[in-house]
């Protein structure tokens, strides 16, 4: 996990290297950017595809 956010722009992005198909799931992300501690937590569904899927 490699991470490419910037706090100064409330931004808390992550990049995830490597990934395989079990990894496919829906996560759960608690930011804790002082001084604001208590934040809503939010969830993300990751699916993993061999290649970019086109339309």
């Amino acid at each position: 996990i490699q991470w490419v956010g910037d706090p100064r722009w409330k931004d808390g992005s992550i990049v995830i290297h490597n990934l395989d198909y079990s990894d496919n799931g829906t996560f759960t992300c608690d930011v804790k950017n002082p001084p604001d501690i208590v934040g809503k937590t939010s969830q993300v569904t990751l699916y993993v595809f061999e290649k970019v899927p086109t339309r």
